[in-house]
């Protein structure tokens, strides 16, 4: 390390898999910080890094069922990189691994219960061992926010789509504002008849001045004016590759980048190469996105679907920032609070600033698509300043929240951002150090978890359970216009239990383990079943359902004999 650097921050990394040159890569997206207080991002090329995996002594392999956690002195540790981890465990459980066809899954090599501390993230351990190491560095994470206009006239494949893509970040050290915007020349040959680029360039900066220029006043603006669509893209990724933020964030990414990709391979490009950092060598390059899920399936084989803010789309790339959906941050980050109507970025912008999108007053008239098509025929260089408003406005709302800055890195910690909503992840990945510090070793999770005694237990279906009605307070509204004074059933308020979503949360506060569970009980003599599990159920409620949950599992009395008997 050199003399004038104070150490190093880690943001974020990505794995490369043996693939070139049978090397193990893992590239890193950290910031320099220097003695003189100077602090510079940067991309880490780590070859062959070992992560360790523990394996229980074979003196000690005397169980058949998955323990939590082991001590570290019945294990032995191994060290491998990534690449080899499946097949490593595999000849340290003793098997022959030369003549297999391939090497089986990580959870499949993970259904031995002598595996140990070996599914977790090797950019996970790296993270680790950043933050140990260098634990006074930390800093916000930059944030550059990004969104493009399409065109809503579009009438077959070979017209051109996007319009407009700009870029707004704000520096977090200098607090100096950067605009990027490129504008594909298609859009604006009305006003480039009778004015030169410069000029047309110049007009747009007085209208950005007119509109937005309270927000501008100590800011930077690039604009770029393109031949046609793929190059306004190379040029937008190209500056977001020179300001390396750690977030390229999109208010509703599943529209914008599955559409910026699907424009680059319609010209036979691969998002990879323009996507990734140009520091990163060609045969490292990569890109993959993961749209999230739309439904869920619960365990009893209902099936729902899932908002547009409650998905996490995923994205793995080698560019020096990572992609991100700021709407399923803004609620994901709130997933205790109540869903809010709408999580459009205008609806989101007048709850959290008191401000709205842009608006003109020439299009009063119109909404929707209509709005759209007014403004791309009549109004061009205002809705390119709408553009650059709706990434400018996402900067303003992190400022405020958060959100994007300082909160999700402190709720991920250890755990790559492509795994923040799973908070079982996340607090595996906290436990697993909290383990290493105590001299135990975390467990793995494989793909057979159920064993023969699970079917005993109580089943996951039809668990609604309401309060008796003697137990409901006499507080429904009164709203017979008739009559004022008689209470009726209907409430304001209601309350009830989530079960599947506070996992697992509801497993922490009632400290539920394999450690701490001396006794499962599946049956009760003389008590059907059904009934059995919906008392259970009551059971959480505590003093709620008290009195009724003695009176039918224990046979107290109920308050109507005590009352009689005294």
């Amino acid at each position: 390390m050199s003399d004038d650097i104070l150490g190093f921050e880690y943001k974020f990394s990505f794995h490369f898999p043996k693939k070139v040159n049978n090397n193990d890569w893992i590239i890193v997206k950290e910031n320099v910080h220097y003695k003189d207080g100077t602090i510079k991002p940067n991309l880490r090329f780590i070859k062959n890094f070992k992560r360790p995996f523990y394996i229980t002594k074979k003196d000690f392999r005397d169980y058949k069922e998955k323990k939590e956690y082991e001590k570290i002195t019945m294990l032995d540790k191994y060290e491998c990189v990534q690449s080899d981890l499946n097949k490593e465990i595999l000849i340290k459980l003793g098997q022959d691994t030369r003549f297999l066809s391939h090497i089986p899954r990580l959870k499949e090599v993970c259904r031995s219960p002598y595996v140990y501390g070996a599914d977790i993230n090797v950019t996970s351990i790296l993270n680790h061992e950043y933050k140990n190491k260098f634990p006074d560095l930390v800093t916000p994470y930059s944030v550059c926010a990004l969104d493009i206009e399409t065109n809503v006239f579009k009438k077959s494949d070979n017209d051109q789509d996007i319009l407009l893509i700009s870029l707004v970040m704000e520096d977090i050290f200098t607090k100096r504002t950067k605009i990027h915007l490129s504008i594909n020349k298609f859009f604006i040959l009305d006003l480039l008849k009778n004015k030169n680029e410069k000029e047309v360039i110049k007009d747009i900066n007085d209208s950005i001045n007119e509109y937005i220029g309270e927000y501008v006043k100590n800011a930077d603006i690039e604009i770029d004016i393109c031949e046609e669509e793929v190059e306004c893209i190379y040029k937008s990724f190209e500056k977001a590759n020179i300001w390396m933020p750690d977030f390229l964030a999109v208010w509703n990414i599943n529209f914008d980048l599955p559409k910026i990709v699907s424009i680059l391979e319609k010209n036979n490009i691969d998002p990879a190469e323009v996507f990734s950092h140009p520091k990163v060598p060609p045969e490292l390059r990569y890109f993959k996105y993961i749209e999230g899920p739309s439904r869920h399936t619960k365990a009893d084989g209902q099936v729902y679907s899932i908002s547009p803010a409650n998905r996490w789309h995923k994205t793995y790339c080698t560019s020096s920032f990572h992609f991100i959906d700021a709407m399923c941050v803004y609620r994901l980050v709130r997933l205790a609070l109540p869903e809010e109507q709408s999580y459009s970025l205008d609806n989101i912008l007048n709850k959290e600033l008191g401000i709205r999108k842009l608006k003109f007053k020439e299009a009063d008239g119109a909404s929707g698509l209509q709005w759209h098509e007014l403004m791309q025929t009549k109004f061009k260089k205002e809705y390119i300043v709408y553009n650059i408003f709706d990434s400018l406005s996402m900067i303003e709302l992190d400022k405020k929240t958060n959100d994007l800055s300082l909160s999700i890195g402190v709720f991920c910690e250890y755990t790559d951002f492509n795994d923040f909503k799973s908070q079982p992840k996340r607090l595996i990945d906290k436990l697993h150090f909290v383990a290493l510090e105590q001299g135990l070793v975390i467990g793995t999770s494989g793909d057979e978890i159920k064993t023969d005694l699970d079917e005993k237990t109580l089943s996951l279906k039809n668990w609604i359970v309401s309060l008796p009605p003697h137990l409901l307070a006499d507080n429904g509204l009164n709203n017979i216009i008739e009559n004022d004074k008689i209470h009726t059933t209907g409430r304001l308020y209601v309350a009830d239990e989530d079960i599947a979503g506070a996992y697992p949360s509801f497993q922490i506060t009632f400290n539920i383990s394999k450690e701490t569970t001396m006794t499962e009980v599946i049956n009760i003599k003389n008590l059907d079943k059904l009934f059995f599990e919906s008392q259970n159920m009551n059971l959480l409620s505590g003093k709620v359902n008290s009195v009724d949950y003695c009176t039918n599992m224990f046979e107290f009395p109920t308050l109507q004999k005590l009352k009689d008997y005294f």
